[in-house]
């Protein structure tokens, strides 16, 4: 008595006794009722699932005699990949006199299996063991389908997979240069995909294995300009010879790039400007790399125009123009963005000796004003004092513009909120004079019990 088939017609309609897995590559109409077909009726030799479905090609038409392989995935790799990979190690492994590793990698490296599809275009497996697995069709012009499959332990019906495959064709042609004598390494492209060619000496080139269909080709070439044509391939192993094409010199004269930037002082805005000029096109995009690290930071349409603030240090950066025909233009320019100066002040760990610097600051407020009042240079001083206890008049010098911070830890020289540097004045009034209309003074707290006197 013969056992019975696993497949039965309640699998066509999605029954119960049937998984369905379509692999649409060209066709949306693969995953249709017209292409499912009943299955190839396999008998099972041993135990195990069955892998089974059909091959499509072009205008959902029989795949017939073509190759369909079922072959075993572990860790993500495949068996036929796996095979590469051990021949790789053990090549390796003998040139370098080593052994190479016994059942690396267990039954990955084998247990390809193939069949080839009958007059419909099915094709089946049987004793299908637990894992996961790939199922490939391939032929002559058409691109090769593939399909993930995994068998669970529970599983005992039949997974159907159906692959469709995509028809493909073959363009020629001849791509010559302007003014050369010879035309190799010209690169030809499917415009939106990855299908490419390349010319040899004479400029000829063959682009294999493109979905049949209209498209748009270009050539292309360093020192040339691009041009493009258009092909259209009818059928399965169709070939297309396009028109010829020559590539013209690329002529353009490239634009002009003009730089500047406009700053003195670190942690302040400089003005970064650039300016372009074509004299056979427009400019078409500006570009700022503000440290010339290969980082476009600025890119505008309309101008090159910007500002930026720098850190302490020297810099240059680099400004590009861009025409519309793709030429371009670079201007570079050389920063110095100085650190601003500081004048230290302690009452506490200060001395009368002290130099004002951070690690010797000056013992009292007029010492250290008197010092910062007479530094020059592109960036505003700083007078940092600490939150000790002053006594005495302020009086601040106009010599220079300096700024004037209160408030600090003299050992960290950090300033936390609601802290200040407090000036008493005692019995006299006082009196704060002098202030230069630039000053900017933050964190003193100046008081005196005989009231105050602005001052002058």
């Amino acid at each position: 008595m013969q056992p019975t088939p696993r497949f039965s017609r309640r699998l066509i309609s999605f029954g119960m006794l049937g998984t369905l897995v379509c692999l649409g590559l060209a066709l949306a109409s693969s995953c249709s009722k017209r292409s499912v077909l009943e299955p190839l009726a396999v008998t099972p030799s041993a135990p195990g699932a069955v892998v089974a479905g059909a091959v499509r090609l072009q205008n959902d038409s029989h795949g017939v005699g073509i190759v369909v392989t079922l072959e075993p995935v572990v860790g993500g790799v495949a068996a036929s990949v796996r095979r590469v990979i051990d021949d790789a190690v053990s090549q390796s492994s003998t040139t370098a006199g080593r052994r190479a590793p016994l059942a690396a990698t267990g039954s990955a490296a084998t247990g390809v299996r193939a069949v080839v599809t009958d007059a419909l275009g099915r094709y089946a497996f049987d004793g299908v063991a637990q894992g996961d697995y790939v199922v490939s069709a391939a032929t002559r012009n058409y691109l090769a389908g593939n399909m993930p499959v995994r068998i669970s332990s529970t599983l005992t019906d039949t997974t159907y997979v159906n692959i469709s495959l995509k028809p493909t064709g073959t363009f020629s042609g001849l791509t010559t240069l302007e003014n050369a004598t010879t035309h190799p390494s010209t690169v030809m492209y499917v415009v939106g995909t990855s299908y490419v060619a390349v010319t040899n000496a004479s400029g000829a080139w063959v682009m294999r294995g493109v979905p049949i269909g209209a498209q748009t080709l270009t050539g292309t070439h360093a020192g040339w300009l691009d041009r493009s044509t258009t092909g259209t391939l009818g059928f399965a192993g169709d070939s297309v010879a396009v028109p010829n094409l020559v590539l013209p010199l690329n002529r353009d004269i490239v634009p002009v790039a003009t730089a500047s930037a406009g700053g003195s002082c670190s942690l302040t805005p400089y003005a970064m400007n650039g300016s372009g000029t074509d004299v056979d096109g427009t400019i078409a995009l500006y570009e700022w790399d503000f440290e010339d690290d290969g980082t476009q930071d600025f890119v505008s349409t309309t101008t090159g125009n910007t500002s930026h603030t720098y850190a302490p240090g020297t810099y240059r950066a680099r400004f590009t123009v861009r025409d519309n025909n793709g030429g371009i233009g670079v201007a570079v320019v050389n920063i110095n963005a100085p650190a601003a100066d500081s004048v230290w002040v302690s009452a506490s760990t200060g001395s009368p000796s002290g130099t004002g610097t951070r690690a010797n600051p000056f013992q009292t407020i007029s010492a250290g004003l008197t010092a910062v009042a007479a530094l020059t240079g592109g960036c505003t001083p700083t007078l940092v004092i600490s939150n000790d206890t002053y006594s005495g008049p302020m009086v601040f010098p106009t010599t220079n513009s300096y700024d004037v911070r209160g408030g600090f830890n003299p050992l960290a020289w950090t300033r936390s909120p609601g802290s200040y540097t407090i000036v008493n004045t005692n019995s006299t009034s006082a009196t704060v004079s002098g202030f230069p209309q630039a000053l900017n003074a933050s964190g003193l707290d100046i008081r005196s019990g005989a009231g105050a006197t602005p001052g002058s």
